[in-house]
């Protein structure tokens, strides 16, 4: 850090409001907490508050003079923040944090520049750019900001060798292969509604789907049992023994597009047999391979899943051009519209049992919610999405006991991880399900969304 320009002293009031609100929370969950009427507790929320709007004061000071407006501290105390008020609340003012850096970060020349100035940046940019492309997952296409955060996102991973990497150094560790698929996925939701794209969005979701498709679990499981975190340097990730160098986008597509065939430790979804040892329930405090087993499975299935309701589900339309070549056409057994509809509604309910029955532990057992709930917010928010609150009258009862299981293992995740994202979260989608009840019919992804307050579920 040596090599920022100077650290204020807010920032580090920042990191004590978040700590101190993260140890509440925790607290809560395991009974310690005195009631909320003590003056403890009293104190506890006015310090978190005082902080923030200290912080906040402090941040627009820095912003208004022309010498720190965009230097490297005012820039990490406006990252801070958002940090900070994304862990407090999901509906709060994070937007205009998020924007707030990435206007900072355009005025500097964008973060590849920012990240060549300063190797010590990069972790901090890689919360920003997490924040920024999973937040657009709950953002309509028709949000004002949604353009630029899309435009923005395409060009990441040109920002640093190996950008997409250093998301598995911290709480949203989602593959790297995954992680560029949503933001395609992001993309392409934003031109369904432009006749004038439509070649370009049908080749982007055959080649979407079938990137997702092509993901080997078993080898990225594998591959994490050697990851080592942050290079001293903070330049990027580090993986033991590891002589190859890391897979990049071009690398990785072409490894994806070179599997002609499953290999027999090759995951399908569209085939899968969910009694599979990929898809065994984790035991509490599961460790070794099977911990990467399960996290690569629930961010397969929560990646897919987006895709499939975003890109195919939502959108009326022959889905025939899903054939349009045979990368994409080997994923689909039918020749034909009816059958290739079908195929993926089944494709849609297997992969959200799988997704419900692999977070089953993390919704039900408070030490797994601690350990692995904190790893994937994503795919458990993706699950609850996948519920429905429209279903035939012989189907009520199973689909109530699903709500429950993930509106109350969403709560129980925010709690052991200290965080407000998860239960807020489970409040979002009892909103959905309500909303799908009373109109009595699935409510579209970009419609929901172009609905509610700015929302999104953390990290």
């Amino acid at each position: 850090m040596a090599r920022i320009d100077h650290i204020p002293r807010i920032y580090i009031s920042m990191l004590v409001t978040v700590a101190t609100a993260h140890k509440a929370m925790q607290e809560a969950a395991d009974g310690q907490l005195v009631q909320p009427t003590s003056t403890l507790a009293r104190l506890r929320r006015q310090d978190i508050f005082s902080f923030r709007i200290r912080a906040i004061r402090e941040v627009n000071q820095r912003l208004s003079l022309q010498d720190t407006q965009t230097s490297d501290s005012t820039l990490m105390c406006v990252l801070c923040l958002l940090m900070c008020t994304i862990q407090q609340s999901t509906y709060s003012d994070w937007r205009l944090h998020l924007e707030g850096a990435r206007e900072i970060i355009k005025l500097r020349g964008g973060l590849k520049q920012i990240a060549s100035e300063n190797h010590y940046f990069r972790p901090l940019f890689v919360i920003y750019v997490v924040i920024d492309v999973l937040s657009a997952t709950t953002t309509s296409t028709q949000h004002p900001k949604m353009p630029a955060a899309v435009s923005m996102a395409l060009q990441y991973w040109e920002a640093a060798p190996n950008m997409f990497q250093a998301n598995l150094a911290i709480s949203a560790p989602c593959p790297e292969e995954l992680f560029q698929s949503i933001i395609l996925i992001n993309y392409l939701r934003t031109i369904v509604h432009r006749p004038t794209m439509q070649a370009r969005r049908w080749a982007g979701t055959r080649m979407v789907l079938d990137k997702i498709q092509s993901f080997n679990i078993p080898q990225w499981a594998a591959r994490m049992q050697k990851f080592r975190g942050w290079k001293r340097s903070g330049e990027s990730v580090e993986f033991e023994d590891d002589a190859s160098p890391p897979r990049t986008l071009s690398s990785s597509s072409e490894w994806s597009s070179s599997q002609t065939s499953p290999a027999d430790d090759q995951h399908e979804m569209s085939t899968m047999d969910t009694d599979s040892p990929t898809t065994t329930n984790p035991s509490p405090r599961s460790q070794g391979p099977d911990l990467w087993l399960d996290v690569g499975l629930l961010y397969h299935c929560g990646v897919l899943l987006y895709a499939i309701q975003t890109l195919l589900l939502d959108v009326d339309e022959d889905k025939s051009f899903l054939l349009g070549d045979s990368a994409s056409a080997r994923h689909w057994s039918s020749r034909d519209e009816l059958g290739i509809q079908q195929e993926i509604l089944q494709l849609h309910q297997a992969t959200h049992e799988t997704l419900l029955d692999t977070l089953r532990p993390v919704f039900s057992d408070h030490e797994t919610a601690r350990e692995v709930g904190k790893l994937v917010f994503f795919p458990a928010f993706m699950c609850g999405m996948g519920v429905s609150g429209c279903v035939l009258a012989a189907d009520v009862e199973a689909n109530i006991a699903k709500q429950s299981l993930v509106s109350t293992g969403l709560e129980l995740m925010g709690q052991a991880c200290g965080t407000l994202a998860p239960i807020c979260a489970a409040e979002e989608v009892r909103t959905k399900w309500a909303l799908e009840a009373r109109e009595q019919k699935k409510v579209r992804w970009d419609d929901y969304f172009a609905a509610r307050p700015d929302f999104t579920f953390g990290f």
